[in-house]
C-alpha cells in the first residue's frame, strides 16, 4: 500500500498493544505511527504535534481526552477510531492478549456507539450485497460453527446448573457495566440488574439464567450491580460453562449490547436485545430499543458480512501484520487443539 505524507497519532492505547498497533497501521499505509498518552495536556500535545503538519488522529473506543479533542476541534482535524473486531483471541483481552481482527472506522463512529452513525451501520444501511457476497459469508459462517468460534474462544467444563431442556429457558448475557458498549449503546438500560428486572418482568413463567461476562467472574473488571439479590429467581452461572456447545437448550437469548447475541443468531437462538448493538434494528432480533437510522430488513448473512468480512481487517496477532479471515480461523482452529 502507498505510504500516506503524515503520522498518524493513536490514544487511548496501552503500552502492550503498541507494538502490533504500529505495524498494522503502517501495512495500511501510515508513514510514521506515535502514541498519545491519554493524560498529556495541551502543552504536551503542542510539543508532540508541533512538528507535524499533516497528521491524523486514530481513538481507541470512545473516551475522549479533553486535551486532544480541543487541539483536533482548534486544527479541525477528522478523528478515526480503532476497536477489536468480532473475531478475536483465545482467551480474554483484559489478559492482554492480542487481537486477530480490528475495526478501524474512518468517519468519527464506532460500531458499539449507537448514538452516533458509524461506518459498520451505513455500510449495513446501504450496501447492496451480491449473490457472490452472500455466499462468502455462508460459507464463512459455515466455518465459524463448525469449529465453534466465538470472540473470546475460551474452553470451559461444564457445571451443572440444572437446565432441563422441557423448560422454557432464557439466557441473559451480562456485561461489564462500565463498558463504552454499555454507556455508549444502551440509552436506556445500563445495569445488570436492571437488565434482570426487564427480562423478568417480560418473560413470565421462564426460567431465566444469568451469565456473568467473563472479565467480571476474572475479577478483571469491576461489578457495579449486585446480581446476588436475584438468586432466589435466577440461576446464576457463575461457574465454567460450554454455554456455545449448549446454546440450543435455551429458547431464547437477552443482551443490553453484547456481542453474544449476535453469536446466538449464528447459531439459530432467537435473541432481544435491550441496548442497539449493531446487529439490532435489521429484523433479527426482537429488539426492546430502536434508532431511526435501520430502517432495511438485513438477513442473517448480509450483517454478518459487513461486521465479519467487508468491514474489519484480520491481523497476525503477534506481528500486527495484515491477514485475513481463512487464515485467521485456520490460526484459531489450530490454537484450540493444543
Amino acid at each position: 500500500m502507498p505510504k500516506t505524507h503524515g503520522t498518524w497519532f493513536v490514544c487511548n492505547v496501552a503500552s502492550w498493544k503498541q507494538p502490533f498497533l504500529e505495524t498494522y497501521l503502517k501495512d495500511l499505509g501510515a508513514r510514521r505511527v506515535e502514541f498519545v498518552s491519554r493524560e498529556a495536556d495541551k502543552y504536551v500535545l503542542r510539543n508532540q504535534f508541533c512538528t507535524h503538519r499533516d497528521e491524523q488522529i486514530i481513538i481507541w473506543g470512545a473516551v475522549e481526552p479533553p486535551a486532544l479533542m480541543d487541539h483536533i476541534q482548534r486544527r479541525k482535524l477528522k478523528i478515526w477510531r480503532l476497536e477489536d473486531g468480532f473475531i478475536r483471541s483465545i482467551g480474554l483481552g483484559a489478559r492482554h492478549i492480542p487481537p486477530a481482527s480490528l475495526m478501524l472506522d474512518r468517519t468519527g463512529g464506532i460500531y458499539f456507539r449507537s448514538d452516533r452513525p458509524s461506518a459498520l451501520e451505513a455500510y449495513l444501511a446501504s450496501h447492496e450485497f451480491t449473490d457472490t457476497e452472500i455466499d462468502a459469508a455462508s460459507k464463512a459462517l459455515d466455518a465459524i460453527r463448525s469449529a465453534n468460534l466465538t470472540k473470546y474462544n475460551l474452553a470451559e467444563d461444564e457445571t451443572d446448573f440444572g437446565i432441563r431442556p422441557e423448560d422454557r429457558n432464557i439466557l441473559v448475557f451480562g456485561q461489564c457495566e462500565d463498558d463504552q458498549s454499555v454507556i455508549h449503546g444502551s440509552p436506556k438500560i445500563k445495569l445488570n440488574s436492571e437488565l434482570l428486572e426487564q427480562v423478568l418482568q417480560d418473560y413470565p413463567g421462564c426460567r431465566i439464567f444469568f451469565r456473568p461476562h467473563p472479565d467480571v467472574v476474572a475479577a478483571l473488571r469491576p461489578q457495579l450491580s449486585d446480581i446476588s439479590v436475584y438468586a432466589d429467581r435466577v440461576t446464576i452461572m457463575d461457574g465454567p460453562f460450554p454455554v456455545w456447545k449448549k446454546i440450543n437448550l435455551f429458547e431464547k437469548v437477552c443482551v443490553l449490547t453484547s456481542l453474544a447475541g449476535f453469536e446466538a443468531l449464528i447459531r439459530g437462538v432467537a435473541v432481544q436485545t435491550y441496548g442497539i448493538p449493531f446487529y439490532a434494528g435489521w429484523g433479527l432480533t426482537d429488539d426492546h430499543v430502536t434508532t431511526k437510522r435501520r430502517n432495511r430488513k438485513l438477513s442473517l448473512e448480509e450483517v454478518f458480512y459487513g461486521a465479519y468480512l467487508a468491514q474489519p481487517h484480520y491481523i497476525e496477532p503477534q506481528t500486527g501484520h495484515l491477514s485475513n479471515f481463512e487464515a485467521i480461523v485456520r490460526h484459531l482452529k489450530a490454537a484450540q487443539a493444543d
